[in-house]
């Protein structure tokens, strides 16, 4: 069935847990369009198949059916690829991930043809927009994503989007689109009221950064990006969606940057 994190008047966010390895797959579905994004196909097929047809209880009635546009992988290690190939076929679903992690990602998940992203870009798919933020070491490619509530400047304060009635709990021609962040309607996230999440992939966990296996240069880099890529731009009430276990918040965190710079993990 598979959980449903969150809903808004744009869009519904959905996840599953895989493997032995507790890996978070993410679901999120345009609730206009059906158009739909899938952050990490780790594991199990057959599970995130069946995800992908729970999500069609997430469009009202007469809207288009669900279906899938983009498959957007965190980083290349082999945990978060297993299914990557099965899924692809099944779907024939773009394929998206930093671009540095590409070539691993298509030899180690057997496909071909995955774009890469670069830190600024966006992926689109209907009205759900992710920004792309690189963030180095963990592995060279890996990325967030951060998905800001996007407002449209002439709409009313009471009639911005929110949240509905789910709390937090731990086709058509394909229209997704990547380009480059800061365009004509981009909402980020200094600006834009409402929640913000990022999908950190192994990069940003409760309680610490991804590891980097004792190197003290990648850490070094790691925990930078962290703090200016993320910390540095979005809020304390950002929530943070991590490739593993649950999910925590920026604010909850943040007291902690200077305590994991010492340790060095």
């Amino acid at each position: 069935m598979g959980t449903l994190v969150a809903r808004t008047t744009r869009w519904t966010l959905r996840s599953i847990a895989v493997s032995f390895m507790d890996n978070n797959v993410y679901l999120l579905t345009c609730r206009r369009t059906g158009a739909q994004i899938l952050i990490d196909a780790a594991d199990d097929a057959p599970a995130i198949t069946r995800l992908l047809a729970t999500a069609h209880d997430d469009v009202p009635p007469h809207s288009p059916t669900p279906h899938l546009e983009c498959i957007i992988t965190t980083h290349s290690h082999w945990d978060h690829v297993r299914a990557l190939a099965d899924v692809a076929a099944l779907t024939g679903a773009t394929l998206l991930a930093g671009a540095p992690d590409v070539a691993d990602i298509e030899a180690g998940a057997g496909v071909t043809g995955v774009t890469g992203l670069s830190h600024g870009d966006q992926v689109t798919a209907g009205d759900i927009t992710l920004d792309v933020i690189h963030l180095r070491g963990h592995t060279p490619g890996s990325v967030a994503l951060a998905l800001a509530p996007a407002i449209p400047p002439s709409t009313p304060a009471a009639k911005r989007e929110g949240e509905e009635s789910s709390p937090e709990r731990g086709g058509p021609t394909p229209a997704t689109r990547v380009g480059e962040r800061g365009g004509e309607g981009w909402a980020g996230a200094g600006s834009a009221p409402g929640v913000v999440r990022l999908f950190t992939g192994d990069s940003l966990f409760p309680g610490g950064l991804g590891n980097t296996w004792g190197d003290s240069d990648r850490f070094a880099q790691l925990h930078r990006d962290v703090a200016e890529r993320l910390f540095d731009a979005y809020p304390d009430s950002a929530i943070v969606h991590p490739g593993h276990g649950g999910a925590t918040t920026l604010g909850v965190e943040r007291p902690h940057l200077q305590e994991w710079k010492r340790r060095g993990w």
